[in-house]
């Protein structure tokens, strides 16, 4: 890769000399000479071609080390969400592209995001299968977009910066395109992200997206290579009563339609509860793993998790408890439950508390203490609480 100068750049540069093909790996300064700007360019592009390469060397043309750039059908009309992390740098969703590293700091939905995509509509009648898919290239910012690039020293710009861009595209109706390059000389690349199957209703829900993100994991790659060799069955045989082999696994549909006696179904019934469980295992909890105590949770081989917890407070009278979950879950929380703990030091015959919520997201719910006319007046010990999802 070279950075190749876009017909719509703005920048003052003499040329772009760097060739990949040459395999210069260094830049070799002579004293006494000028300092020309394609020699900085050049030196830069040797860099990030090298990194770039040796980054899709190890994680591939594409994929994520995390839940970053999942598609998540939410129940929205012509809308997804596109999964980010925790809000920050270091806890960003990510995804790598061309050996290029993408981050999503939080949630996003395909209407919001920083470059906005076209309406997306239902087919007209039957099915479609819509691929979602990311297309991510470099491209020049100058001062006018970042004023920090001029010196306030000098009062003028001396260099400008290379950004990456992307923007989460649908194909209705189609695959992903190939890499390309755009009619103003960039260079794009592609990762497909998921393929969801339209109805003509409008609302995406999560059974009908189909999760296609590469995983940049060992435990990834391994279910990658086996689900591969099940799927074509070429490599290794398949099992039957006869013989022992590899077992293809159920899609969502077929898992729920349960009728199939030749597709796997348990531990892992399907891609989704298989990425749900790796998700869990990104902060040290894996499949099947307990954290005990008083605040804790467990992941399970289905791919169900259940989180549990207490909050100390001495609240007293109605009031709303934001609750955020420890660990966000992947896809839905399904259920939530809290009680009230009361202080044994104060009256408690007439203390009639009881706890109710509003529906809970992945990352959280609020929780609203109430009494009911009539009741004692006696401020509470605790709540204790229990969420279930995948």
């Amino acid at each position: 890769m070279s950075i190749d100068r876009g017909s719509s750049w703005g920048g003052d540069y003499s040329r772009f000399t760097f060739d990949e093909q040459r395999r210069y790996y260094a830049m070799l300064k002579e004293r006494g000479r000028a300092v020309l700007d394609d020699e900085f360019n050049v030196l830069q592009d040797m860099l990030l071609t090298f990194i770039r390469r040796s980054v899709s060397d190890i994680s591939g043309s594409s994929g994520s080390p995390n839940n970053g750039f999942r598609i998540v059908g939410s129940g929205l009309a012509n809308n997804f969400t596109i999964t980010g992390g925790g809000g920050t740098v270091d806890t960003a969703g990510v995804l790598y592209v061309g050996g290029l590293r993408l981050i999503l700091p939080s949630d996003i939905t395909y209407l919001t995001q920083e470059i906005a995509g076209p309406a997306l509509t239902p087919p007209p009648s039957g099915t479609r299968a819509d691929t979602v898919y990311c297309d991510a290239w470099l491209d020049e910012v100058g001062p006018s977009a970042d004023p920090s690039m001029v010196d306030p020293t000098l009062n003028e710009e001396t260099s400008r910066r290379l950004r990456l861009r992307y923007m989460i595209r649908v194909a209705q109706g189609a695959a992903e395109p190939a890499p390309y390059v755009d009619s103003s000389g960039l260079q794009h690349f592609i990762a497909p992200l998921a393929t969801i199957n339209r109805t003509t209703s409008a609302l995406i829900n999560t059974l009908d997206v189909v999760d296609r993100r590469g995983r940049i994991s060992i435990a990834g790659r391994l279910v990658d290579a086996l689900l591969a060799h099940n799927q074509d069955g070429s490599a290794h045989r398949m099992a039957s009563t006869e013989q022992s082999g590899f077992v293809k696994l159920a899609d969502a549909s077929e898992a729920i339609d349960g009728e199939s006696t030749s597709l796997a179904n348990s531990p892992f019934s399907t891609q989704a509860q298989i990425d749900a469980t790796l998700a869990g295992a990104l902060d040290g909890a894996g499949v099947g793993a307990l954290v005990p105590g008083v605040n804790g949770r467990e992941i399970l081989p289905s791919g169900r998790i259940e989180q549990w917890g207490y909050i100390a407070t001495s609240l007293d009278g109605e009031i709303s408890v934001p609750l955020v979950f420890p660990l966000a879950f992947p896809n839905a929380c399904w259920n939530v439950q809290a009680i009230v703990v009361l202080n044994p030091a104060n009256s408690i015959q007439n203390s009639d508390l009881f706890m109710q919520t509003l529906p809970p997201t992945r990352t959280g719910v609020e929780l609203y203490l109430q009494r009911p006319s009539g009741g004692g007046s006696a401020a509470i010990q605790g709540i204790f609480w229990r969420a279930v999802g995948n």
